[in-house]
């Protein structure tokens, strides 16, 4: 038996002794096998297997004696939610109204009921009581009198039947439901050419705006309604539809306003008994949004989102095209790889915004230098504001600084080196951004094809080492490829590979440069400098690593090395009863604008116990002129450490004087080169002097770098530099040379009788005639 709630059946006859009877039929749990088996083969013939289910349900059953009474009985039904399946009446029921007006008011309130009409006469009309109380498939019509078998045949029966009909009413709700609740549309056509429309799911109203009265009546053919550009595609598919069943397509379908939305349409075609089509059924899905997230996809895919240029995915789809048609006619051509001078040092220094806008308009002024017919693919916009390629253009952005320009059917290397030309007239030009005027210049890098490789990669990859050739020429050039420039590629990428092996092994090492104090005669500090030895006994020097080690990011655990290393040291000396000496190290901007950088200092100096004031930090003036609040509160917090901050080869790059006052530190290292021409030019001695002046002005110490003669080191001591290093005093020297070095020097210029008296003429010249006015040769 079944745990579900009992059926109701409404049993209505004047004549107790049939309530009676109806009763113990209905409600008795046994009968024979022959009317068990037939009333299961009765539901499976009328109901299939699903209608089984019903046979053996026990009955829940309301007996009234009165018309009025049933009809109750079937308002109670309806308001408690427990509706009868099979109503059983009477036709005639003394004294009050017949069975049939009774059927008629219980039809109003379940339009789901079965009624079934018993009686005795003969007199009464079935299609007139079918008018009446439709529909006709709820009504039936029994003679009594009526066999037990037959009674109970007919309550399960038409029970099944009932709980039928409510489960397919139900899911068709839900499944309603479900549909209306998306964005899918369902419908059936006529597998006829015109398509007419037999059904839509009433959502077509909230996704396309069409009325679903409307859409079913259609006056305007469904093909009439597809964009006249998709139609014959659609009209190629319907035919593989006749022939494959089912199809899937993508097309604009026009909505009431006259507007056009992209559609996914799935359809399959139904057939008959005799395997004609009967019906197209399909759903369309709105996939507007999705074509427009595909197009710009596509855009980002293959065109730079900065300058609307093709990206080096679409550059290399490009080249391979340029490369099979240069084949084909047994032509040339040339592949410049451009690189923008300095452009990491204005991102850097005014910020990326500015750097953005500045890739911007050098990506317009290439633009203008590359002639129609050079040209191969561009982002082009129509009016609808679909991307699409509708132009050829040429120049791509690789990425970063860099562009590729490819120039077809070239006649000799003189067109290339044209092109190089008039990128170069035409970056020349000053370029305004935020109210500042910026120049720029570009290193060029060019391959010809056949000669410098037959393949896009091979290509680009030689016209990317000119370029770097070019920038080792002193940059705002182009150089041609050659075996030459070859090989020094060949050595930037072994010593990039063996740099990262290098760090991680340990297999750096530093080196240091006694500061000799000119006032105390004696040494006070020392300069920290990697090398990066070889197992062959050359080594490499920082200027030609260091940039390597910026631009793979190992310039970070580099850094953290130097420092500790150098820390250690000096604390090892320190406790050999070496003198107290202040280490200075220098410091990547790269390094110095990671945020933890002080913490990294402050680490250092804790783990080596070397106070901070036997530190000092040697920045670049190009890190000075990014004057942000971030680099002040840097320096302020290595300040606040006690650690001490210089300015290194002041007087080359960026030198200004704002910043002399708008950042605090402790002394300004002058270049080599300004102390190379205190000797050889008066306006480079004048310029020295200032200098030294300016920094005391200031209350900064000053220290020359590079001091090599003895005739350099007797003019900054007459005019009061403070410190001076060089090969005049010792070259950089390894750990135990160095320490041999100081031990050795303790106080090397005291019995200098000549420097004691250069330096005090210098100090009374100043004295009478203040550090600006010494002429030019009044040491002699």
């Amino acid at each position: 038996m079944s745990n579900d709630p009992p059926l109701r059946i409404l049993l209505a006859d004047d004549e107790p002794r049939i309530l009676e009877e109806y009763e113990q039929i209905l409600r008795g749990a046994d009968f024979d096998n022959v009317d068990r088996q037939t009333l299961k083969e009765l539901e499976t013939d009328l109901f299939g297997d699903e209608g089984s289910g019903v046979y053996g349900k026990r009955f829940d059953l309301c007996m009234c004696r009165q018309s009025h009474e049933a009809v109750a009985a079937v308002e109670e039904s309806m308001r408690d939610d427990r509706p009868f399946a099979v109503a059983f009446i009477d036709f005639r029921m003394p004294p009050g109204a017949n069975g049939a007006v009774a059927a008629e008011r219980i039809r109003k309130l379940d339009p789901d009921i079965n009624i079934v009409f018993i009686t005795a006469y003969s007199d009464i009309g079935l299609s007139d009581i079918v008018a009446r109380i439709p529909p006709p498939d709820k009504i039936l019509y029994c003679r009594k009198p009526l066999h037990a078998s037959e009674l109970r045949h007919f309550a399960h029966a038409l029970s099944a039947k009932w709980t039928t009909e409510r489960h397919l009413k139900a899911t068709q709700a839900h499944l309603e439901q479900i549909i209306n609740s998306t964005p899918v549309i369902v419908y059936c056509r006529e597998a006829v050419p015109t398509y007419r429309a037999t059904f839509v799911s009433s959502n077509i109203r909230q996704e396309f705006g069409y009325d679903e009265a409307s859409f079913l009546n259609e006056e305007q053919p469904w093909l009439e309604r597809v964009h006249p550009e998709d139609l014959g595609a659609l009209r190629e598919a319907l035919e593989r539809l006749h022939a494959h069943g089912e199809i899937a397509a993508e097309y604009r379908f026009r909505l009431p306003d006259g507007s056009f939305r992209w559609v996914s349409d799935q359809a399959k075609l139904l057939r008959d008994a005799f395997e004609q089509p009967s019906q197209l059924v399909g759903c369309l899905t709105d996939i507007t949004e999705r074509r427009r997230a595909e197009e710009r996809i596509r855009h980002l895919a293959y065109f730079d989102g900065l300058t609307g240029l093709p990206n080096r995915f679409l550059m290399r789809e490009l080249l391979d095209q340029a490369l099979s048609r240069a084949r084909r006619h047994h032509g040339r051509l040339a592949v410049l790889f451009i690189d923008l001078d300095q452009f990491k040092r204005v991102n850097d220094t005014l910020g990326h915004a500015v750097g953005d806008q500045l890739l911007r308009t050098v990506s317009e002024r290439l633009l203008t230098c590359i002639r129609h017919g050079d040209t191969l693919f561009h982002d082009g916009r129509n009016d609808s504001g679909a991307t699409a390629l509708s132009r050829l253009e040429t120049i791509s952005r690789h990425g970063g600084d860099e562009f590729v320009i490819i120039l077809p059917e070239i006649r000799s290397a003189e067109d290339p080196a044209h092109v190089a030309e008039r990128i170069a007239a035409i970056l020349s030009d000053p370029i305004e951004l935020q109210d500042r005027e910026i120049t720029v210049s570009a290193s060029i890098g060019i391959s010809v094809y056949p000669h410098d490789g037959e393949d896009g990669e091979t290509l680009l990859k030689n016209a990317d080492t000119a370029m770097y050739h070019a920038k080792d020429q002193g940059r705002n050039c182009c150089a041609f490829f050659n075996g030459a420039i070859s090989q020094r590629a060949t050595r930037r990428f072994t010593l990039e590979s063996g740099l990262r092996r290098a760090v991680e092994q340990g297999e750096l090492s530093l080196v240091y440069q006694p500061r000799i104090d000119l006032r105390a005669r004696k040494a006070i500090g020392m300069e920290a400098l990697v090398r990066w030895p070889l197992p062959d006994g050359s080594c490499v020097m920082p200027a030609e690593f260091v940039p390597i080690a910026e631009e793979t990011g190992l310039i970070q655990p580099l850094g953290e090395w130097v420092f500790y290393e150098a820390c250690r040291q000096n604390v090892a000396w320190l406790r050999d009863s070496m003198p107290s000496l202040v280490v200075s190290v220098n410091v990547s901007t790269m390094q110095f604008k990671k945020k933890d950088f002080v913490r990294l200092i402050r680490d250092v100096l804790l783990k080596t116990g070397l106070a901070a004031t036997l530190l000092e930090i040697e920045l670049t003036e190009g890190l000075l002129i990014d004057d942000t609040p971030i680099t002040k509160n840097i320096m302020a917090s290595l300040q606040e450490l006690g650690v001490r901050v210089s300015i290194d080869d002041f007087g080359t790059g960026y030198s200004s004087l704002s910043y002399l006052k708008n950042f605090t530190f402790d002394a300004l290292k002058l270049d080599q080169s300004l102390i190379r021409d205190v000797s050889r030019s008066s306006s480079g001695a004048a310029i020295v002097k200032a200098t030294i002046g300016l920094a005391h002005d200031l209350g900064l110490r000053i220290v020359a770098e590079g001091v090599e003669e003895q005739v350099q080191l007797d003019f900054l001591t007459m005019h009061g530099c403070d410190e001076a290093q060089g090969y005049l005093f010792a070259p950089a020297l390894e750990g135990g040379e160095f320490a041999t070095w100081i031990r050795d020097n303790l106080d090397f210029l005291d019995n200098t009788k000549l420097a004691q008296d250069i330096f005090k003429i210098g100090k009374l010249k100043r004295l009478f005639f203040g550090s600006g006015c010494v002429r030019h040769g009044d040491a002699a």
